[in-house]
């Protein structure tokens, strides 16, 4: 395979782009000083995500008992930070969409790993860094975003690794670095960095699967390393693993980064699914049209 990460990059600005209100909601959400009204105005350009929103607002999930007939009340009612995480959602899902006729990727999987393990990331970030929990929803959502790429820019190539990772049960990033020389989480962190993402959301997804790789601030550090956990709880919890022992036999950097015992690991499991069952409902009603 005579590919270069900076081939694949010459083909990101041909690939569709996302809602770009979604793309405003993420940059004004990484700001320090955020307002309601702020937010609002930006989400009311889209009356689509508008109309989706209210009735997500106004779902049995929530169950208010008087109906929310504006944006206003529902970020008032809800919170920017869950309004937010819809937003983002909402808009991601039309995206993902739009690689649903592309044979080399399983649209349906992914988009549910990924809105899988945005839940189970933000379930972890309550439990071990509350402060940043809208960054790692974001995160968990975004983080295989360059497996879209690779699948429209290098489809035959992609499905190929896919099927190799799969027969021969080798993570398929370390396939992709070893025949193509980079992996799809430098695809996907390229493409956030042209959209003009914020850093932390970059570098986040770049190191997701390799944290050793990563040198910088301890804070940063942390994060990379709670993505890293969240896409290997969200394995866990898709049956890709039977037991904490196989984790640890496919996953050997894991023990260098976390020192759960086999029953602080099934606690932590228990916690975060029961975490994601109280948001199924939720996170199933982001799948429109």
């Amino acid at each position: 395979m005579h590919l270069q990460l900076t081939d694949v990059v010459r083909q990101i600005d041909r690939l569709p782009s996302p809602n770009h209100v979604a793309l405003e909601v993420m940059r004004l959400c990484s700001e320090p000083e955020i307002t309601i009204s702020r937010l609002v105005k930006l989400i009311s350009t889209d009356q689509s995500l508008t109309a989706q929103i209210l009735k997500i607002a106004n779902s049995s999930y929530f169950n208010f008992p008087k109906r929310i007939s504006t944006l206003e009340r529902a970020v008032v009612v809800l919170g920017l930070n869950l309004i937010r995480d819809i937003a983002i959602s909402l808009a991601f899902y039309s995206f993902y969409k739009g690689f649903r006729a592309n044979k080399y990727v399983d649209f349906n999987y992914l988009w549910h790993h990924s809105v899988l393990s945005a839940v189970v990331a933000s379930g972890l970030a309550n439990k071990f860094d509350t402060e940043n929990k809208h960054q790692y929803y974001t995160a968990g959502l975004l983080h295989d975003i360059g497996k879209l790429v690779e699948a429209e820019v290098i489809g035959k190539d992609f499905y190929f690794l896919m099927e190799k990772s799969q027969d021969e049960n080798v993570p398929l990033y370390e396939l992709e670095q070893k025949l193509l020389g980079f992996h799809h989480a430098e695809v996907g962190s390229t493409l956030l960095g042209r959209w003009n993402l914020p850093d932390y959301l970059v570098t986040m997804i770049k190191f997701h699967h390799t944290p050793n790789a990563f040198i910088g601030e301890p804070e940063m550090i942390k994060k990379i390393r709670f993505l890293y956990l969240s896409n290997v709880v969200t394995h866990f919890l898709q049956e890709e693993f039977t037991d904490y022992s196989e984790l640890l036999e496919k996953e050997p950097q894991f023990s260098h980064y976390f020192s759960f015992n086999y029953n602080e690991f099934e606690d932590l499991i228990h916690e975060i699914s029961q975490y994601v069952e109280d948001h199924r409902q939720l996170f199933e009603m982001y799948q429109v049209g």
